[in-house]
C-alpha cells in the first residue's frame, strides 16, 4: 500500500456519547506536525584510523577534501570531537531534527547506539552477549544514549543502564531457547516459512524486555526493505539454485535466507527509528553469521538508507570461522554462502562509516568501535549541485596523510527531506507511519472496529466505529482530572490498494475519577466518518499514545 506525506487532509470527527472527552480538530496539507526541509548543508562524521586502527586526531579542516559525484566541495564547517565523560541528563534525552539546525553541522557531546540483535545464537565463539554486557556497564559514558532492538521489540533510548543491561542479561539466558523453538518452527509445515514471528514465542520475546528497571518497549513493525522486489527474486533463483543440489543445501539455503530478511528488517527498522533524532547515531548490528544477500546491489542499497539518515552500522559476527570437512575439491554451497555473507556485512558498514568485525572477539571488536567514537572530525559543506532531484548524490572524502583509513557516509539522496516539529511529533509520525506499512495489526493498544460505507452531503464516504481498550492508555492528573491524548490515522484504500481517503486526528481526554473508571472497564467509544473518492475495499486505521509510547493498528473491510 502507498500511504505517501503530503497529501491534502481534511480533519472532522462525530461528537460522541462518552462524557468528559474533548474532541481536537485541525486541518493539515501534509503529514501532522512535519514540515519539509530543503538540504542546505551536508554533515559528515569522519573517523581517520592510522594502519594499526588507532584514531588520528592531530589533523586540521586543510588536511581533508570532500568531492560529491567527482565535484570538488568547499568545506565550510570544521570540528575536532574528542567526548569525555560528562553529567547524564535524563529529563533532556534526545535531540531531533529541527528547522534551527539544518543550516549548520553542530558537534554533539555525546553518542548514540542502537543495539539489533539479530536472529541466532549470539554468544557463539566470540562472547557477543557477554560483551555487549561488559560495553554497556563499563565503556558507554554517562551522557550517551543507548537502546535495544530484538525480534520485533526495542526499549526507548536512555542513559539509564539498567534497562539496557537487564534486558541484555534476560537475552543471555534465554536466546538459545527461543531460537530452538524458532529453529523447529520454521523447519516445520511450508507455512511457517513466513518471515512473522510466531504467536507462541511471542510471550518468551516480550519477557525479555520486561524487568523491575523497564523502560516502555514497543511492538516494531519490521522495516521497509529498499529494492525489496529484485531481493526477493534474487531470494528465489537462490533456492532454486539450491534445491537442485539436494534437500540439505535447499533446507540450509531456506534457513539462512529466512534469517537475513528477517535481520534485514529489523536494521531497516533500526534506522527509520533513528532517521530523525539529530547528529550522527550508530546501529550496531550483532550476528552469527552475517547477512546473507543475493546482490551486491543489495548490501549497497542498504548502505545507501542508512548513510542517508546518517546512521553508521557497525557489524559484529559471533558464531566464529566456518570450515568444510575435510576432502572437498571446493567450496561447499554452505561455505560459499557463509563467505558471501561476510563480505555483506563488511560492505554495509565500510559504505556507512562504520566497521566490521568477524572472527574476532566481541569485546575486542567493541572496545575499537568505543575508541574510534570518542573522537573524530565533523565536517559540512553545501553542495555545488543544489537540484533536489531525488537522486542518490556519492561523496569521497579524501585526506592528506599516507597510510589513512577514512571513515565516512558514503553518500545521501538528494530531496527535500519530512522534518518534524518536534519529539512528540517525531514518535507520532514515525510510529504511525511504520504501523501503516505493516500488514499485521498491533495489539499494543488493541481496536475492536468496523468500517462500513456510508453517503454523505458530498459523497460516498467511511464511517469506522468500535472501541478502543484503555488498559494501555496512559494518562495524566491535571487539575485533579485524568488526561491524556490519542493520535489516530485513517486511510482507505480501493482494491488496487489506491489511497482513496485519509484522516488524521486527535481525541483528546479530560476525565473525573469515575469516567476514568468506565474507560478502562469499557473502553473509549470511536465514531467518525471520513470522505473517501471511489469505492473504499479496506481501512487501515492506526492509535497511538505517546505518554505510552503504544500503537494500536488495525485493518478492517468495508463492509457496505
Amino acid at each position: 500500500m502507498r500511504y505517501l506525506a503530503g497529501l491534502a487532509v481534511v480533519l472532522t470527527i462525530v461528537g460522541h456519547p462518552f462524557g468528559g472527552i474533548l474532541l481536537a480538530q485541525s486541518t493539515q496539507t501534509q503529514v501532522p506536525g512535519t514540515f519539509r526541509s530543503n538540504v542546505t548543508i551536508v554533515p559528515l562524521d569522519v573517523r581517520v584510523l592510522d594502519e594499526r586502527g588507532r584514531p588520528i586526531t592531530d589533523l586540521q579542516a586543510g588536511d581533508f577534501s570532500v568531492l560529491e559525484d567527482g565535484v570538488p566541495q568547499a568545506i565550510r564547517q570544521f570540528s575536532r570531537i574528542e567526548l569525555t565523560a560528562a553529567p547524564a541528563n535524563a529529563a533532556q534525552g534526545l535531540t531531533f531534527t529541527s528547522a534551527a539546525q539544518k543550516d549548520t553541522a553542530a558537534p554533539q557531546g555525546h553518542r548514540v547506539f542502537l543495539i539489533v540483535l539479530g536472529r541466532g545464537r549470539l554468544q557463539g565463539p566470540s562472547k557477543g552477549l557477554d560483551a555487549l554486557l561488559g560495553f554497556v556497564e563499563r565503556r558507554l559514558l554517562p551522557q550517551d544514549q543507548v537502546a535495544v532492538l530484538a525480534y520485533n521489540r526495542a526499549t526507548d533510548f536512555t542513559t539509564d543502564r539498567r534497562p539496557i543491561l537487564e534486558v541484555l542479561a534476560r537475552f543471555k539466558t534465554d536466546n538459545t531457547l527461543i531460537e530452538s523453538k524458532l529453529e523447529h518452527w520454521y523447519s516445520g509445515p511450508p507455512g511457517n516459512s513466513e518471515d512473522r514471528l510466531p504467536g507462541h514465542v511471542q510471550p518468551l520475546i516480550d519477557d525479555l524486555f520486561a524487568g523491575p528497571h523497564a523502560t516502555r518497549f514497543r511492538q516494531i513493525p519490521p522495516g521497509r526493505i529498499a529494492d525489496a522486489r529484485r531481493l526477493a527474486d534474487g531470494f528465489t533463483r537462490g533456492a532454486e539454485q539450491a534445491e537442485s543440489a539436494g534437500i540439505e543445501a535447499f533446507d540450509s539455503y531456506v534457513s539462512s535466507a529466512l534469517a537475513t530478511r528477517q535481520d534485514l528488517g529489523s536494521i531497516y527498522t533500526g534506522i527509520e527509528y533513528l532517521r530523525f533524532i539529530e547528529g550522527e547515531k550508530r546501529l550496531i548490528y550483532v550476528s552469527t553469521d552475517g547477512l546473507f544477500l543475493p546482490s551486491v546491489d543489495d548490501d549497497l542499497s542498504l548502505a545507501a538508507v542508512a548513510s542517508d539518515a546518517r546512521v553508521a552500522i557497525d557489524t559484529i559476527q559471533t558464531g566464529g570461522l566456518y570450515a568444510d570437512p575435510p576432502g572437498l575439491r571446493s567450496l561447499s554451497e554452505r561455505s560459499w554462502r557463509h563467505t558471501w555473507a561476510i563480505s555483506a556485512i563488511r560492505n554495509v558498514s565500510e559504505y556507512t562509516g562504520g566497521r566490521a568485525f568477524a572472527y574476532r572477539y566481541a569485546d575486542d571488536a567493541l572496545e575499537e568501535i568505543d575508541g574510534m567514537t570518542r573522537t573524530g572530525y565533523l565536517l559540512g559543506y553545501v553542495p555545488e549541485n543544489l537540484v533536489l532531484d531525488g537522486a542518490y548524490r556519492r561523496i569521497e572524502v579524501r585526506v592528506a596523510r599516507k597510510g589513512a583509513r577514512v571513515l565516512y557516509r558514503h553518500g545521501y539522496y538528494a530531496r527535500a527531506q519530512l522534518i518534524p516539529y518536534d519529539r512528540r511529533q517525531f514518535m507520532t509520525f514515525s510510529r504511525i507511519l511504520s504501523a501503516t506499512a505493516f500488514p499485521d495489526r498491533i495489539d499494543d493498544i488493541r481496536l475492536d472496529l468496523e468500517a462500513r460505507r456510508s453517503e454523505g452531503e458530498s459523497g460516498p464516504e467511511v464511517a469506522v466505529r468500535g472501541t478502543i481498550e484503555a488498559d494501555r492508555i496512559v494518562l495524566e492528573q491535571t487539575n485533579g482530572r485524568q488526561t491524556g491524548r490519542l493520535e489516530i490515522a485513517m486511510f482507505a484504500v480501493d482494491r488496487r490498494n489506491r489511497l482513496v481517503g485519509e484522516r488524521w486526528f486527535n481525541v483528546d481526554l479530560s476525565l473525573d475519577a469515575g469516567e476514568h473508571q468506565v474507560l478502562l472497564r469499557d473502553g473509549l467509544p470511536l465514531d467518525t466518518r471520513f470522505p473517501v473518492r471511489g469505492d473504499a475495499a479496506r481501512v487501515k486505521v492506526v492509535v497511538y499514545d505517546f505518554a505510552a509510547d503504544a500503537v494500536g493498528s488495525v485493518t478492517l473491510p468495508v463492509r457496505r
